[in-house]
């Protein structure tokens, strides 16, 4: 009767039919308090003309499981703390949401070492990227109108129509971990 017991068992555990309980968050790699600039890039602004914001970041686990804060603090005279919270919806799939407390949550997905989502709020689309690279975390915000800006294929059933979006600004962070 034992026998019969163990192998069940044993299945689950090389199988992945157990969850492993003290296994991390692949999130917890980009806990830390993170400090650096924010460049703001427009298409044609000179060099003497991009914005430069200080930039202060905290990522750290709570209370909750599967919840992260997620606070940005862009200092100097664009000082704006935003206090978001990461939260796991899948973690097998690497799906994870920022909701900013307000009625806003946004998607994320895990992919490697970076955590992308993409949106469109009052018809700009955004696409946003953290990418992690050792003690490293660059940030960065791509943006631009709903709109095509240009169509072009769509001849065929071989060639179809290929929609192009502008951009209009970049704003891209690269931050360093804090000991």
């Amino acid at each position: 009767m034992k026998s019969r017991l163990k192998y069940p068992l044993f299945m689950a555990l090389c199988f992945g039919g157990v969850v492993n309980v003290g296994a991390q968050s692949p999130i917890t790699v980009f806990e830390g308090r993170w400090l650096g600039e924010m460049r703001i890039e427009s298409p044609g602004l000179p060099e003497n003309q991009v914005t430069k914001v200080p930039v202060e970041m905290l990522i750290a686990k709570t209370d909750t499981p599967g919840v992260w804060l997620w606070i940005t603090e862009y200092k100097g005279s664009f000082a704006i703390e935003k206090k978001y919270r990461l939260k796991t919806r899948d973690e097998g799939k690497g799906l994870y949401e920022t909701d900013e407390g307000n009625g806003i949550v946004l998607p994320m997905q895990l992919i490697g070492n970076r955590l992308y989502s993409r949106f469109e709020v009052m018809n700009n689309l955004l696409s946003s990227c953290y990418t992690l690279d050792g003690e490293t975390l660059q940030f960065e915000i791509i943006s631009g109108k709903g709109d095509p800006y240009t169509s072009t294929g769509g001849n065929s059933k071989e060639i179809p129509e290929v929609k192009g979006f502008s951009i209009s600004s970049v704003q891209r962070s690269v931050l360093r971990r804090l000991k």
